[in-house]
C-alpha cells in the first residue's frame, strides 16, 4: 500500500495547525492544543545527547558544542540580510529581539540575551532543550548538558561581532538550577577561514 497525501489533504491538516496552534508565552514554545509541537526537537537532542554521551563518553560536550556553532553562524548571516540598514550596518538590537522571539517559537525556549561590558549573557528561565528534557524525567546530570546550544550561541554571536566568542554553561536545570544560564567572552578577533 502506498499513501501519498493530495495538496488538499496538506492543506487540510495545515488548517488545523493554524486554527489550533498558540504560543505559550512563558513556556517558549509553540503548540498544538497542549501539545508542544516543536518538543520532538528536545527530545531528539536529548537522545542525541545521551547516545553520543555512550560513545564518546566526556567527550560529549566539546563534540555537540562544535555542531551547534555552524548552525549558529548561518543563521546569523541569514538573518543579517533582513536587519542590514542602508548605511550597511546591522541592526543588533533589531536582530537580538527577532532572534529570541525566533527561539521561543521554534521551541528552543524563551531566552533573553544581555550584553554586559564585555561578555554577552543568555538565560532561559524554563531551560534549553536537553536541560528540559532531564528535568521533565525529574533525572540529574552532573555536567551542564546544553553543549549544542552552547556551540549555537557561540557561533551566532561571533558572526554578529566579528569576533570569537566561548561559553560557558553557568546553571544548568539538568544539575538541579532552576534555570538555564550560558555566559560568553571575547577571545579575539574571528578567523574567517573556520
Amino acid at each position: 500500500m502506498r499513501i501519498e497525501p493530495s495538496e488538499k489533504d496538506i492543506e487540510k491538516v495545515y488548517q488545523i495547525y493554524l486554527k489550533q496552534s498558540k504560543i505559550d508565552f512563558n513556556k517558549g514554545q509553540l503548540k498544538l492544543g497542549d501539545l508542544p509541537i516543536i518538543w520532538a526537537r528536545a527530545e531528539l537532542m536529548y537522545d542525541m545527547y545521551l547516545e553520543l554521551r555512550k560513545l564518546v563518553g566526556d567527550s560529549v560536550n566539546p563534540l555537540m558544542r562544535k555542531m551547534g556553532r555552524p548552525y549558529g553562524r548561518n543563521l546569523f548571516k541569514t538573518l543579517k540580510k533582513a536587519f542590514t540598514a542602508t548605511d550597511g550596518k546591522v541592526d543588533q538590537e533589531a536582530i537580538l529581539s527577532f532572534f529570541c522571539a525566533e527561539n521561543a517559537v521554534i521551541g528552543w525556549g524563551r531566552i533573553s540575551v544581555e550584553n554586559d561590558k564585555d561578555r554577552w549573557i543568555v538565560r532561559c528561565n524554563k531551560g534549553f532543550p536537553v536541560a528540559q528534557a532531564f528535568h521533565a524525567r525529574s533525572m540529574f546530570a552532573t555536567d551542564p548538558v546544553d553543549a549544542y546550544f552552547l556551540g549555537y550561541f557561540e557561533g551566532f554571536l561571533s558572526e554578529m561581532t566579528g569576533s570569537s566568542f566561548r561559553g560557558r554553561e553557568e546553571k544548568c536545570m539538568a544539575l538541579g538550577d532552576d534555570n538555564c544560564v550560558m555566559i560568553f567572552k571575547g577571545i579575539g578577533k574571528k578567523n574567517q577561514n573556520k
